[in-house]
């Protein structure tokens, strides 16, 4: 796996390597016309994005996943790998399940990221480039990702950075009572924007959004008031806190814009842009008497949320790493089931073979008592060496194993199959 998140790169490296769902279905389609790829999934969310990958080689292929996530960016590649991560084997696994779990969000313990999760697997699926081990890994991540809300406090109370914008919004304002929000999107995020501002007491709530009818269906669910995008410059006059939230991939609140609205102002307006890629033109934080904060700016509230969760961390931590070691054991036993089972195909066919040659000169009765005599003595043959390969699979000489026992069965020969 390599990727980049919050935790490695500013919002300006990681806006650049977002991918919506076009660009992750092109990424997949890419991963899967490489011959050596066999599975493959992409995680891309607001503050990170990351390419999974299964090879049927062990040559190591972390610089052509940086060169698949450098590709769609203007960053020279140098730039990029001072913020990209890297991760192999048990270290994807345990890096997956954190994430799941809410433990390497932003805001710690956050409930949205179960669901990207449960929509990177979707597209994996849809482009067929999932398999034995992807889907085994992202029912697990998934299962990690209740345990860990469900056995422990990590998720208790507001945790999400629409929370998180809204406990901004109340440490600029004394209260929100006499304050009007603003809220430009009515996606998934934009509704848990307008949905925490409410709980605050916000005087008034509006909401935009370039398809207008999604925008009157969360205003009148919500009890706020829908504006048409075309009005945006209007609607500017009288906002307090103005919350963007869009899947753009350009700018939709502009210098410009902001400059109109400031001369007919007498307020001061903040502008809290929780998007990624950014909604906010960044000339926008030279204006006078405008604020701006990005989602980086929320790291400082988010702070307070990690200290009063760390006990609760710790807790889920240990169910990361126990979920962790029963995936890599059942891993490790794939390697060996094979070699179990044609060892018993190849058995079975000398038996087979052998007890044909009694057909015919035995009677039915005597036949099929031969038949399960010699059907007896294969298992009991074979039972030993089938437990030693399945014990052999968590210890280090197992794969010696495998390979001693492939050798001497001739399983590798043509034939031996």
């Amino acid at each position: 796996m390599v990727g980049l998140s919050h935790q490695t790169a500013p919002v300006e490296f990681r806006e650049q390597v977002a991918l919506d769902q076009p660009g992750i279905v092109r990424t997949l389609n890419s991963l899967r016309e490489t011959s050596t790829v066999v599975e493959a999934m992409v995680l891309s969310t607001c503050n990170r994005t990351e390419v999974y990958a299964v090879y049927s080689d062990d040559d190591g292929h972390h610089d052509e996943l940086a060169d698949l996530l450098a590709s769609g960016t203007t960053l020279p590649r140098e730039d990029l790998d001072g913020h990209v991560y890297r991760r192999s084997d048990r270290d994807v696994v345990e890096h997956l399940f954190m994430v799941a779990g809410g433990l390497d969000s932003m805001v710690i313990g956050e409930n949205q990221i179960l669901g990207q999760v449960r929509d990177a697997y979707s597209h994996a699926v849809t482009c067929r480039t999932n398999g034995p081990l992807v889907n085994k890994l992202l029912h697990r991540a998934l299962r990690v990702g209740k345990q860990v809300r469900t056995q422990t406090g990590v998720g208790e109370g507001r945790m999400s950075v629409a929370a998180v914008a809204c406990d901004l919004a109340e440490k600029i304002f004394a209260d929100l009572d006499e304050r009007t929000l603003l809220m430009v999107g009515a996606g998934e995020t934009g509704e848990l924007v307008a949905r925490h501002a409410l709980d605050r007491g916000i005087r008034q709530l509006l909401i935009t959004n370039r398809t207008y009818e999604r925008a009157e269906a969360v205003a009148e669910e919500l009890g706020g008031t829908p504006v048409p995008w075309e009005q945006l410059d209007e609607a500017l006059n009288d906002t307090d806190v103005l919350v963007t939230s869009t899947g753009a991939t350009e700018p939709v609140i502009t210098a410009p814009l902001i400059r109109r609205a400031v001369a007919r102002r007498k307020t001061p307006l903040f502008i809290i842009d929780i998007a990624v890629p950014r909604d906010v033109d960044p000339d926008v934080d030279r204006i006078e008497d405008v604020f701006l904060y990005d989602i980086d700016a929320l790291q400082e509230v988010v702070k307070e949320v990690v200290e009063r969760r760390r006990g609760e961390v710790h807790r889920a931590r240990a169910i990361v790493a126990g979920e962790c070691d029963k995936f890599l054991e059942w891993h490790r036993r794939q390697g060996v089931t094979p070699t179990i089972v044609q060892m018993r195909e190849q058995f079975e066919g000398v038996r087979q073979a052998e007890i044909e040659k009694l057909r015919g000169k035995l009677s039915d009765e005597d036949f099929k008592r031969v038949d399960g005599m010699t059907r007896g003595m294969v298992n009991k043959l074979l039972h030993h060496p089938t437990v030693q390969m399945k014990q052999s699979a968590s210890k280090p000489e197992g794969g010696s194993m495998v390979k001693a026992l492939r050798l001497l069965l001739g399983l590798d020969e043509e034939g031996g199959r």
